[in-house]
């Protein structure tokens, strides 16, 4: 599919109104467990947001007097894999599955983020004393997990993994790629080129450099983008399923739902192009 900056711009709007509908909904002890999702949703917009900026272009004006025309295509794929990490770690803690596993996966990355956190070099007192704090909670994170029934049905391998801070346990990005309805070698694809440009591989560099017209540019971010799309459609969706229960945001615009209908490409669609996922 190609392209379309006015079709982008529908889902960014969709994908607001849709965090928008849970905004400043009260906490209770029942669903507090799901206010990340919140964070992330919000987050996850914002990548789409800067993205669609550096798609727009900018102008720099050198003190003596060059002028410089440019689309920053390397931060938009930047930008965009981070936008789709994010939606697929979302999809796997709040939306691939029933309540009681989805609340046990937030547990386990909660935990995980602390003893990330707990591994940084900290001097003032105030961080040490937080991160003290946060050594009593990691504590009472594990004997949690040691009592949960969905952290003694992982592997041993799996169980280690957790316990030293991955919180995918060994999965890979493919994996949860393939949990969200996303082809597994389609998703290869787009995430090694993505990658390769947030780590300034060789091919990135040759992109660069064969890239110095502005249209070309342009049109390398445009295809980037498409990413975006996918996601964001594939986001309004599941979303919409899990937690507003109601596809009544999705359809009350009609040109705006077929939009985000177009833009759900899933396994079934891609398996026509790239064959039976594996």
């Amino acid at each position: 599919m190609s392209f379309s900056s006015d079709e982008y711009n529908e889902l960014l709007n969709l994908v607001f109104d849709i965090v928008q509908a849970k905004a400043g909904e009260p906490l209770t002890e029942s669903n507090e467990w799901q206010n990340h999702a919140q964070v992330l949703s919000g987050k996850f917009f914002k990548h789409m947001l800067s993205a669609r900026h550096l798609y727009e272009g900018d102008r720099f004006f050198s003190s003596s007097g060059f002028d410089l025309e440019y689309v920053d295509y390397s931060s938009v794929s930047a930008i965009v894999r981070a936008a789709l990490e994010n939606y697929l770690a979302l999809h796997w803690l709040y939306l691939a599955t029933d309540e009681e596993t989805c609340k046990y996966r937030v547990k386990t990355w909660e935990f995980c983020g602390l003893i990330d956190r707990s591994k940084m070099f900290v001097s003032d007192p105030a961080s040490k004393l937080k991160l003290e704090a946060e050594s009593k909670l990691m504590d009472e994170y594990k004997k949690e997990l040691s009592q949960d029934k969905n952290f003694n049905e992982e592997t041993i391998h799996n169980q280690k993994k957790i316990l030293k801070g991955d919180w995918r346990a060994g999965r890979k990005w493919g994996d949860f790629a393939v949990s969200a309805g996303i082809h597994r070698i389609y998703f290869n694809d787009i995430y090694k080129h993505l990658c390769g440009h947030s780590h300034a591989n060789y091919i990135s560099a040759l992109q660069v450099r064969d890239a110095s017209r502005l249209e070309v540019q342009s049109a390398l971010s445009a295809s980037t983008l498409q990413i975006g799309c996918l996601i964001m459609a594939h986001y309004a969706f599941e979303y919409s399923a899990a937690f507003l229960k109601s596809d009544v945001i999705i359809k009350s615009k009609r040109d705006r739902y077929e939009i985000a209908d177009k833009w759900r490409v899933g396994v079934e669609d891609q398996n026509r192009l790239y064959g039976e996922a594996p």
